[in-house]
């Protein structure tokens, strides 16, 4: 599920725990629960549309994090933490390829919670495969994902390279070489 790989990543990345023991921030799926402090709740948040033709997924998702009541000390430490093990991630979480998690504006101060702990939230972005043998292919030009392929393929940074995936060939390398795309590659088992 796609909350549990943003859990895996926060864990790896020793922001929190998903057991919860004394000291840790505990990282909960769908939200904060009601009772406990230093937490940072994971929660879906709908999406972005999906690309034409693409095989991969564009859901959002929000990050609460809540401190210690009476105390906002370290809690921004703890956000920051959040940012940096997210933002601008690119990789394979639980064999899903993720090519983009963006933050997106900035942390919004909540306020206090009503046992007085501070809260702070804020918004991701996320690009990624729906399947775990996809090949995307950026189109700088764009911004945006513009096709994807499935297959087994080689490393195709310059057009002197190959990637075995059929028709599609000579449009990835031409474009590649002409210096207006970047192409993302893996290999797939």
């Amino acid at each position: 599920m796609f909350l549990e790989d943003i859990r895996t990543r926060l864990a790896d990345q020793a922001v929190g725990s998903t057991y919860g023991s004394t000291g840790d921030w505990l990282i909960t799926l769908r939200g904060l629960t009601s009772t406990g402090d230093n937490q940072i709740g994971l929660a879906r948040t709908g999406g972005l549309p999906q690309e034409a033709n693409a095989d991969v997924d564009r859901p959002t998702f929000q990050v609460m994090v809540r401190g210690t009541q009476d105390s906002s000390t370290d809690i921004e430490d703890k956000v920051d933490d959040v940012v940096e093990a997210l933002d601008k991630f690119q990789g394979v979480l639980n064999d899903t390829r993720y090519y983009d998690i963006q933050k997106q504006g900035d942390i919004l101060w909540l306020g206090w919670d009503e046992e007085h702990r501070p809260l702070y939230s804020l918004n991701f972005a996320v690009l990624k495969a729906r399947h775990p043998e996809c090949f995307l292919f950026f189109d700088a030009t764009m911004g945006i994902a513009s096709q994807v392929y499935s297959g087994t393929f080689t490393r195709a940074d310059t057009a002197t390279n190959y990637i075995e995936g059929g028709p599609n060939l000579e449009r990835i390398l031409s474009t590649a070489a002409s210096g207006v795309a970047r192409v993302a590659w893996f290999t797939t088992s």
